[in-house]
């Protein structure tokens, strides 16, 4: 009823605007061009549309492009890896407990990462494995990895004392040759940040200050860079070619950025998710809710894991249901959602024994998580 008593306000706003002028235009002069332009606006969603009723005169060509919507659409996956998760799997859970092992409650500890070309990284407090062929990064130093970035065969580590290390893994990720070293951050300052790529370029290093730089230390200007960076997200517009991010009190993140898409994603209480998508020119182009409904009850399970040379097993753990589209995961783990430096959205699905990796080709649903609940 809101959307129609909205279109019904602009159709009566259009006949102002056409009557005004063919009182004000010579005989036989088209009006299409005000007609087109009204028709643009009710094109928008209902909020958008009545900001947009304004007339020419009042638009400039200094103002922010507003994101158009588009039409909606089914987001879908598809599974392009699984690999098994415990004693003899590719990794095993955290497991957490005071004195009884038995009692220990299980945890997925570190990041999941994708170079864009099929291959799947996790990380593991300062350890490194590829989920493709179970090949382990040969560490020595014992230094927490705060994030990582794969660009072709280039390998960026970011460490916890504000180091990155570049790496050449054309040998794989077993055989890796240090090429260069860098300090970020100093190790001893309360400081952090993470790493971005943009496209096939080096990696930039965007700190917890939004400040932005080289992994040199040169700084960027936003006006030298091709992306505004802020903490806090709700729209996006464009204003001269950039990226304008305007802050607000939600619990959104700026999730990853390549040449031509913006990711956003926002935790609701942290169940709930929502991820955007914008384009280049700052319109929304996709918008994927995912679900989350963690069970009141234990799930029984016989799950085995080493501690100090033995071994344990617990019996029960916290379960979930996923929904993304119209996919519903029962009894899973944990979701995350993750994303590869071309922009390509992930979703990892993790169970008691295993972990399903879905390729998410991305829709756009109208309805968001604020107005849901």
């Amino acid at each position: 009823m809101k959307k129609r008593l909205t279109r019904l306000l602009a159709i009566c706003v259009c006949m102002i605007v056409v009557l005004s002028a063919c009182a004000s235009a010579p005989s036989g002069e088209s009006t299409s061009t005000e007609e087109s332009k009204e028709t643009s606006a009710l094109e928008l969603s209902d909020e958008s549309s009545e900001s947009k009723l304004s007339t020419p005169e009042e638009s400039s060509d200094s103002q922010p492009v507003e994101p158009t919507y588009p039409e909606e659409r089914e987001t879908t996956l598809e599974k392009v890896l699984s690999f098994d998760i415990g004693i003899d799997g590719v990794f095993q859970y955290d497991f957490l407990f005071h004195d009884d092992p038995s009692d220990a409650m299980m945890i997925c500890p570190g990041q999941m990462y994708a170079d864009g070309k099929g291959t799947f990284y996790h990380t593991l407090g300062s350890k490194l494995v590829c989920l493709n062929d179970g090949a382990w990064f040969p560490d020595v130093n014992w230094k927490h990895i705060e994030d990582i970035e794969i660009i072709g065969d280039a390998l960026y580590l970011l460490r916890i004392d504000g180091s990155v290390e570049q790496y050449d893994l054309s040998a794989g990720l077993g055989n890796p040759t240090l090429k260069n070293e860098y300090q970020v951050y100093d190790s001893n300052a309360d400081e952090w940040g993470t790493l971005q790529v943009l496209g096939e370029k080096e990696p930039i290093f965007v700190s917890d200050k939004n400040e932005i730089f080289t992994l040199s230390k040169e700084p960027i200007n936003d006006k030298d860079a091709p992306f505004l960076f802020q903490s806090g997200i709700q729209s996006v517009t464009v204003e001269n070619g950039v990226f304008v991010i305007p802050s607000d009190d939600q619990k959104n993140e700026l999730s990853v950025i390549s040449d031509t898409v913006l990711w956003t994603t926002a935790y609701y209480g942290g169940d709930d998710t929502e991820c955007v998508m914008y384009d280049q020119n700052g319109n929304l182009a996709c918008r994927v809710l995912i679900d989350v409904e963690y069970h009141g009850n234990d799930t029984p399970c016989n799950i085995e894991f080493e501690h100090a040379g033995a071994r344990y097993t617990i019996e029960t753990y916290l379960s979930c249901q996923v929904v993304i589209g119209k996919t519903v995961f029962e009894e899973m783990f944990q979701a995350r959602v993750f994303y590869d430096s071309y922009g390509t959205m992930y979703l990892a699905a993790y169970y008691t024994d295993h972990c399903d990796i879905y390729r998410v080709d991305a829709g756009y649903t109208s309805e968001s998580v604020v107005e849901r609940n």
